[in-house]
């Protein structure tokens, strides 16, 4: 009886230490997914759209989407759970501790920004292309 009690014990240890292990890393995860993705809210594109919301709903848009925005950064921390194992993660965090990594964190926001435009330029002129060979 003992033994099973002290092994029912240090089950439950091990799972609340795990699961405490695992809720820092996914914030940690998090937090690079966020600065990763650059406040997309606060880019001249976003802004635009926000400037056309009536202003007496320009709160609630703003509210509804970063709310949207954090169910996505979710999602991404899950595919990085997937891809990368503990250790890996463990050293990507380290690394965007260094000068370099906070360097690219804070520059990928405008990168991708600008790949966003090329791509959809790329897919313009892809549906163009695209048309003309199922006409043909």
């Amino acid at each position: 009886m003992k033994k099973t009690v002290l092994l029912l014990v240090f089950a439950l240890v091990g799972l609340t230490t795990f699961a405490q292990e695992k809720k820092a890393l996914k914030a940690a995860i998090k937090e690079i997914v966020e600065k990763q993705s650059g406040g997309v809210i606060d880019t001249p594109q976003f802004q635009q759209l926000i400037a056309s919301i009536p202003d007496r709903n320009k709160e609630a848009f703003k509210s509804e989407i970063k709310a949207k925005m954090s169910a996505n950064y979710d999602k991404t921390v899950d595919i990085f759970l997937e891809v990368y194992s503990k250790e890996e993660i463990n050293a990507l965090i380290e690394f965007y501790k260094t000068p370099l990594g906070k360097q690219i964190l804070d520059k990928t926001p405008e990168i991708t920004e600008r790949q966003m435009l090329i791509t959809q330029s790329f897919m313009m002129e892809f549906q163009t292309i695209y048309q003309k060979y199922m006409e043909m």
